[in-house]
């Protein structure tokens, strides 16, 4: 049943743009969009090089900007519930640098702006609840995490974009590949063992071979995501679904300590 408070129900809604987008990443990840090109070497060797013709559907970005959006919205809503009294500023910050220690020398100005801004919601968030916050925050990450890679901040850095005319999405390779020799009487695995691990781009060599093989194979397209058609993209991450177990367990901890 819908949890009737703010906070859940933008949560509630972000869940249900996720599977949306995870439909249509899986709508794109057919064996017919892979395709195999051979070609045999001067050495008489038979090279084997995967393709791919898969496509997103257009809608993609912008069911995935709602996604983001509404993950966004419920950290705001509950930050500005518990704010003690009304302030310029409500929404839930987030910030991968830390801001909590005395200024630097020589540090960017940008940070005396991020502590005038975390002063202020510590002055006017409940202690318990700024403990939470302060925990959750990308610059405490666990030791072996990059800061601005946690599934938080990149939720801070796409979602502070325009969430349909900006996201920009691209299909940057496969990955999870099984390939396997078509044979009478059904399939067995390629008889080569150095199928390159991981993902890979498009017309990446897969396998060689002395002889010419009918090779099938299949796998899943890996996307990327760039707050913009001019930014750098970063891979998609499989963190979608970290981002939504990062904020449920967030907005449970501080419903605890309300």
């Amino acid at each position: 049943m819908t949890n009737p408070v703010s906070w859940w129900l933008k949560f509630d809604r972000a869940q249900d743009h996720l599977r949306v987008a995870e439909g249509m990443v899986a709508a794109a990840t057919v064996e017919r969009a892979i395709r195999i090109e051979k070609s045999q070497s001067e050495g008489g060797t038979w090279e084997y090089t995967v393709h791919h013709d898969a496509t997103i559907d257009p809608a993609f970005p912008a069911v995935v900007g709602d996604f983001l959006f509404n993950l966004r919205s419920a950290l705001d809503h509950i930050a500005a519930f518990n704010r003690l009294e009304p302030t310029w500023k409500t929404p839930f910050p987030l910030f991968h640098e830390p801001i909590g220690g005395p200024a630097i020398s020589g540090e960017p100005k940008r940070f005396r702006r991020y502590r005038d801004t975390w002063e202020q919601v510590r002055a006017n968030t409940p202690p318990a609840v700024f403990k939470v916050m302060n925990d959750a925050q990308p610059f405490n990450a666990r030791a072996g995490l990059v800061p601005a890679d946690t599934a938080l901040a990149v939720l801070n850095e796409l979602q502070n974009r325009d969430k349909h005319a900006s996201l920009a999405v691209v299909i940057s390779g496969i990955k999870d590949i099984a390939c396997w020799v078509e044979v009478p009487n059904g399939r067995r695995p390629i008889p080569d063992p150095h199928l390159p691990p991981g993902m890979f781009p498009n017309g990446a060599n897969i396998f060689s071979h002395h002889q010419s093989l009918d090779i099938r194979c299949r796998g899943r397209i890996a996307l990327s995501i760039a707050a913009g058609p001019t930014a750098g993209n970063r891979p998609l991450p499989d963190s979608f679904g970290d981002m939504a177990g990062d904020v449920e367990a967030l907005l449970t901890a501080i419903d605890s300590v309300m």
